[in-house]
């Protein structure tokens, strides 16, 4: 009987001392709790985790229980605005002294109207406040030595990126002349804008900048454009866009460029267009005809007029591109190219399963 007591207690001694001395070690696997804030520490700093508070306007502490508040982990206060919710936040304010901010630390807040950014804040992971359609301003300290905010709007410090227009607005905006980048998500489900103007700075333009404005009637690129990020989703979803001209510096259409834009009447392809991606027009159900350039080379990834139902003619000015992928082209759409091009079958042959004819100006 002794030795089998024995054995336990040496068997309860095995297993909680290692978890005890793994408990004192790290002491980040413990989730603390100050005024509704969920928080951690790790290296005698705090990084908030989490949120239980009354919502409103919020200030986040500069610090806890004498440790500094330096960062907003990942998805801390996401959902926090949303219908129904009991914690609906309207501003955030943050401490001087906080240096980051994590991913979707504040996606979904869409009674959010106002965000405060210290001198301190330099590195902010995007998108750290997506989908928040009531923001209205960006207030960032005038010290802050990374961004800088124009009349609500976020830019860097040097005025060479639009980082976050404010998804609350609408009407028309004009970006600023020197303006030469339009940041990843910049504009994105914004459904309140209806006009933006680019200046002729901006040579690139990031993935999904424009996604989801489905107000968004009149946008001009400019002539100097010269780079679509390869991740594509730049206008997908603008639903009321009727006409669209592409720059010549343009030479690669990224996958779902145009996708579900309803309403796109018309568009000019760029001179120098090479190459097209996976459904980079698909679901473009008012588009009748397109005429693609004489350099272009290839179609990839599939489904890249899938959906245009009502597409009824598409004009090659160069030779056959080479194609693949499947499900490029609608139903009745009929395939017309030049009487001198190469790599085409005889009039009246399909080609990838269309009939093809003779361009007869």
């Amino acid at each position: 009987m002794r030795n089998n007591t024995g054995l336990g207690y040496a068997t309860q001694a095995l297993f909680y001392t290692p978890l005890m001395l793994l408990l004192g070690l790290f002491p980040t696997l413990l989730a603390n709790e100050y005024n509704g804030f969920v928080y951690e520490i790790e290296n005698n700093t705090i990084t908030i985790t989490g949120y239980k508070g009354p919502g409103g306007a919020i200030v986040l502490p500069s610090e806890i229980d004498s440790f500094p508040v330096t960062s907003v982990g990942r998805r801390a206060f996401m959902g926090h605005s949303q219908r129904g919710h009991d914690r609906m936040i309207t501003s955030v304010t943050f401490p001087e002294g906080i240096t980051s901010v994590g991913r979707e630390a504040f996606r979904d807040n869409h009674s959010m109207t106002d965000v405060y950014i210290p001198a301190s804040l330099t590195s902010i992971t995007r998108p750290a406040f997506g989908r928040n359609r009531g923001i209205m301003n960006f207030h960032i300290h005038e010290d802050n030595p990374e961004f800088r905010s124009i009349d609500g709007v976020w830019f860097t410090r040097d005025m060479k990126e639009l980082r976050h227009f404010p998804q609350g607005r609408g009407g028309s905006y004009t970006i600023p002349d020197g303006v030469e980048r339009i940041r990843d998500e910049a504009f994105r489900f914004n459904d309140n804008i209806e006009a933006i103007h680019i200046p002729d700075s901006v040579t690139w333009i990031g993935k999904q900048a424009f996604r989801g404005c489905e107000k968004l009637t009149e946008l001009v690129l400019p002539e100097n454009l010269d780079s679509l990020v390869r991740a594509g989703r730049h206008f997908m979803g603008c639903t009321n866009l009727q006409r669209m001209v592409i720059p010549d510096g343009i030479t690669q259409l990224p996958q779902h460029s145009f996708r579900d834009c309803t309403n796109l009447e018309e568009v000019i392809l760029p001179r120098n267009l090479e190459r097209m991606s996976q459904s980079a027009f698909r679901n473009c159900t008012s588009l009748v005809q397109i005429i693609i350039p004489e350099n272009f080379k290839a179609f990839s990834g599939g489904n890249t007029f899938d959906g245009c139902e009502n597409l009824q003619g598409i004009l090659f000015l160069g030779d056959a591109p080479k194609v693949s992928g499947s499900d490029h082209f609608p139903d009745g759409v009929t395939i017309f190219r030049t009487a001198d091009a190469a790599g085409w079958p005889e009039p009246g042959e399909l080609w990838m399963g269309r009939p093809t004819a003779i361009f007869e100006p």
